[in-house]
């Protein structure tokens, strides 16, 4: 089971704490949104989609599932409300995936429009759903151990460093599945040094 979510971080270079000491003159924060697919069972990052621009979350659903669907096979596709529209659910129902997203605006059974859309209010899959947790955790994993905003400049770049951030969370899941194997053989010390020297080795990339 795949879960796809929205992420914001932010773009600018120099934080706005340096900016304010150095009476910089105030400016708009700009944001990366960028789309995340999680394998819930895994917890590991399938795919990802990244966008500067403000987009409608509706838009993205599509995109990502055809991206998704070249790599896995798509059992199970849960999103958040964001992603609700009738057109999702019977993009997804023809890729062979069941779509579970709750509605956007909760109204009596009359007035909802679309046949997936009045069965999911009939009968909503919720411990189906609220298997997201695993997703915001992810969300929170990446921001706390590498930050929550960008150092590179360029768009291109930019891009190339969130995808880094996506591998070298991976590899400290598959790091972290090995050890537990291991049942404690190997130290956490020796888990921090090859995740220290991973991240060190993927920032070079941009100097």
């Amino acid at each position: 089971m795949w879960q796809l979510t929205q992420q914001v971080i932010g773009c600018t270079h120099a934080s706005q704490h340096y900016e304010k000491r150095i009476d910089r003159p105030f400016r708009r924060k700009r944001f990366m949104k960028r789309f995340l697919s999680v394998d819930t069972d895994r917890q590991a990052i399938i795919a990802s989609y990244d966008r500067r621009s403000y987009v409608n979350d509706t838009l993205m659903f599509k995109p990502m599932m055809k991206k998704i669907k070249e790599i896995i096979d798509i059992g199970y596709a849960v999103a958040d409300k964001g992603f609700d529209s009738e057109s999702n659910h019977k993009f997804a129902h023809k890729i062979g995936a069941d779509s579970v997203i709750p509605l956007r605006y909760r109204t009596s059974l009359s007035k909802t429009k679309g046949y997936y859309r009045r069965k999911l209010w009939r009968n909503f899959p919720k411990e189906r759903y609220n298997r997201r947790s695993i997703v915001e955790t992810i969300n929170s994993v990446e921001k706390r151990k590498f930050e929550d905003e960008l150092r590179s400049r360029l768009l291109k770049t930019q891009r190339r460093e969130m995808k880094v951030i996506d591998i070298v969370y991976n590899i400290q899941r598959y790091i972290n599945y090995v050890i537990s194997v291991l049942g404690g053989f190997l130290q956490s010390l020796i888990f921090e040094i090859i995740l220290a020297m991973l991240w060190g080795i993927s920032m070079l990339y941009f100097l």
